[in-house]
């Protein structure tokens, strides 16, 4: 992992604002995810993609899988499975505007949800830091 420059965090900045504000405002989640919160989040109902940390060691871009994604702050995002995350650590991708910025991400909390009578799980997570990857 390197430390990617000013210039890779404008553009990080710049895709969430951009998403940010063209998405409508989530409705409010109860008390207790409220008060855990830094940042509001905002509806986020689009395509990315994940892939577990193990051990320290940075997936391969072949090992990331699609989610859908719920919503999203500067601080954080939750997404859709069928499944809960295997383990708390995440590399994130988030593409936009022909952009992709690469994060890693802390799971904070799992809980099933109904979706269309099937179950699948909400993962809440924070972002932890920004990646630069290179093609794998």
């Amino acid at each position: 992992m390197s430390s990617v420059s000013h210039a890779h965090d404008a553009s990080f900045y710049e895709l969430v604002h951009k998403v940010l504000t063209t998405q409508h405002a989530q409705e409010l989640e109860d008390a207790a995810d409220r008060e855990r919160r830094i940042r509001d989040r905002q509806s986020f109902s689009t395509v990315q993609s994940v892939a577990p940390i193990i051990e320290g060691r940075l997936p391969k871009l072949s090992e990331l899988h699609e989610v859908l994604c719920h919503d999203l702050s500067t601080s954080g995002f939750s997404f859709y499975v069928a499944s809960p995350p295997t383990t708390e650590s995440l590399l994130v991708r988030l593409a936009g505007n022909g952009k992709a910025t690469f994060l890693t991400a802390q799971v904070m909390h799992c809980r099933q949800v109904a979706d269309g009578g099937e179950t699948a799980f909400l993962a809440g997570c924070k972002f932890t830091g920004r990646v630069q990857i290179g093609r794998q």
